[in-house]
């Protein structure tokens, strides 16, 4: 056999979850439709990383905690934009992402994305349904 040429497939460890608004639209999906080749090829390459990733390895750069809340940040860049899709871990090792924000100048926009991600985390704690199976293959 070649293994020269040999593709290697990391088991996937964790469930990644979007949210869904009360109109029933994946917002996660949705940002991801009207983004760039680019950045949907990194956003991608980001989150196959995590899912296949043990927790201690999810840290600065790919990821980090949010001081003050219980979320944290998936972080890339692409064509000068610090993109950083906000969303927090449930048992049973499920990660929800609730928003894509961006990062300028140590600030998020939206400004309130930290805020708009809690309320987003406690709708889905309360409505399973405000959240679903991510669509992108993760292996």
């Amino acid at each position: 056999m070649n293994h020269k040429n040999a593709i290697l497939l990391m088991p996937v460890l964790w469930t990644i979850r979007s949210y869904v608004s009360e109109r029933g639209v994946d917002e996660i999906r949705s940002w991801y439709d009207e983004q760039s080749v680019r950045c949907r090829a990194k956003f991608l390459l980001r989150i196959r990383f995590l899912a296949q990733t043990p927790r201690a390895g999810w840290r600065r750069e790919p990821f980090d905690l949010l001081r003050g809340y219980e979320l944290g940040e998936v972080r890339f860049n692409v064509d000068g934009v610090q993109h950083r899709p906000l969303g927090f871990f449930s048992p049973g090792m499920i990660f929800t992402i609730v928003i894509c924000a961006e990062e300028k100048d140590d600030k998020f926009v939206p400004r309130r994305a930290a805020e708009i991600a809690e309320s987003r985390k406690r709708e889905i704690e309360r409505d399973a349904f405000r959240c679903c199976p991510f669509w992108l293959p993760l292996q």
